[in-house]
C-alpha cells in the first residue's frame, strides 16, 4: 500500500541512529492475502561495549476493535454497528454478580479465568444465529435474531448450569452467579442500540 513509504522511512531513522524510538501505523498483509491495519512499537536498548538491541511488538489494531482480546467474544463497539434493521428478536444482557468483591477474594487473575468460560459458553451458540458480545467487565450481550424470550431464558438458565462453579487450583469450587435482563427488539419508536441499552438496563436493575 501507499503507506509501505511510511514505514520505511521511519524505521531507517532508528538503524540509521537518528531517533532511538519508532512508532508508526501501517497497514501489513497477514496470511490470508488481506491487508490489515497494524501498529509497530519499538526502540533501541542501549548495552555496554557499544552494542544496541532493538525490541518491539505489533499490535493489530482493528482486530482490537472487533474481537475481545480476552474472551474472543466481539467488542461493545461492534453492538453498536450491528444493523437492526427489517429484524425483530431478543437482546440479553448478562452480569456476574458481586464482580468486584469477587475479583478481591480471588484475584483478578480467577475472575479473567471465569470470564473465558463465560466466552467459551455464549460463542457456542453461534451456529444458532447468536451473536455475542463482551460488553463491559463482567458485562456481556447477545443478540438472538428471529427468537423469543422462553429462547433467551433458556440460555440463562444453562449459563448458571454450566458456568455456575469454577473449580481454582486446590480443588475448591466456587459459586458464579448472574442477573440478567432481556426484551424484544424492534422497540416501538426506538430503534438505536442506546435505545436497547437503557431498556436492557431498566430491567436488570429491576432484576436485581
Amino acid at each position: 500500500p501507499d503507506d509501505k513509504m511510511l514505514y520505511v522511512d521511519d524505521i531507517r531513522k532508528v538503524f540509521c541512529g537518528e531517533s532511538t524510538h519508532h512508532a508508526c501505523q501501517y497497514r501489513a498483509k497477514n496470511i490470508y492475502g488481506e491487508y490489515v491495519w497494524v501498529e509497530c512499537k519499538g526502540k533501541v536498548v542501549r548495552k555496554s561495549a557499544g552494542e544496541n538491541i532493538f525490541a518491539g511488538m505489533i499490535t493489530r489494531l482493528d482486530n482490537q476493535s472487533i474481537y475481545d482480546s480476552l474472551t474472543g467474544l466481539k467488542t461493545k463497539l461492534q453492538f453498536y454497528a450491528y444493523d437492526y434493521t427489517d429484524e425483530s428478536g431478543v437482546v440479553c444482557l448478562f452480569e456476574i454478580d458481586y464482580f468486584r468483591k469477587m475479583s478481591n477474594n480471588y484475584g483478578y487473575d480467577k475472575m479473567d479465568e471465569i470470564l473465558v468460560e463465560i466466552g467459551k459458553f455464549l460463542a457456542s451458540f453461534k451456529d444458532m444465529g447468536v451473536t455475542a458480545y463482551r460488553f463491559v467487565e463482567d458485562q456481556f450481550v447477545c443478540i438472538l435474531p428471529d427468537q423469543t424470550l422462553e429462547e433467551a431464558e433458556e440460555m440463562f438458565v444453562k449459563l448458571n448450569k454450566e458456568v455456575g462453579t469454577h473449580t481454582l487450583e486446590n480443588g475448591v469450587k466456587i459459586a458464579v452467579s448472574y442477573s440478567a435482563a432481556a426484551i424484544r427488539y424492534p422497540i416501538a419508536g426506538e430503534t438505536g442500540a442506546d435505545d436497547i441499552v437503557n431498556r436492557l438496563e431498566m430491567v436488570l436493575s429491576y432484576a436485581k
